[in-house]
C-alpha cells in the first residue's frame, strides 16, 4: 500500500492526478512511481482515458475512489463518446471495468503464484 494519494480535483484528468503523485513522492524517476502504484516496471497511462486502475486501487490508501468514478469523472470519456447511442456506451463502459476487473484477477493469481513458489523455496 502506498502511504498518500493525491484526492483528484473535480474534472481533472487521471493522468494528471498521477503525475502530481509522482511530483509529490519525491522519486528521481516516473519509473518508480509506476512500480509504486501499479506494481509494474512499465504501464501504458494514456492521457484520454484511465489505462489499468485494479492495481491502483487496490494500493490506495483510502477506497474513496472506485473505477467507474474515475472512469465517468477523470477522463475524456464522457466527451469523447458523447456521439454514441446509450447501449453502446453501457458496453465501453462495462468492458472498460470489466478489463479493469479481469486484469485485477490476474495479478492476483499471479501474486498467489509468487507467494506458493516462495513458500517452497
Amino acid at each position: 500500500m502506498i502511504p498518500f494519494f493525491p484526492t483528484p480535483y473535480p474534472d481533472e484528468l487521471w493522468y494528471s492526478v498521477i503525475c502530481r503523485y509522482h511530483i509529490r513522492s519525491g522519486n528521481p524517476s516516473v519509473k518508480y512511481s509506476i512500480r509504486e502504484l501499479y506494481g509494474a516496471n512499465h504501464i501504458n497511462v494514456p492521457v484520454e482515458l484511465c489505462g489499468a486502475l485494479s492495481p491502483l486501487l487496490d494500493a490506495l490508501p483510502t477506497k474513496d475512489l472506485t473505477a467507474k468514478d474515475i472512469i465517468m469523472q477523470h477522463t475524456l470519456y464522457p466527451v469523447s463518446y458523447t456521439h454514441l447511442t446509450l447501449p453502446t456506451k453501457r458496453i465501453v463502459e462495462i468492458s472498460v471495468v470489466a478489463v479493469n476487473l479481469k486484469k485485477k484477477k490476474k495479478s492476483k493469481k499471479k501474486k498467489k503464484r509468487s507467494e506458493d513458489q516462495a513458500r517452497k523455496e
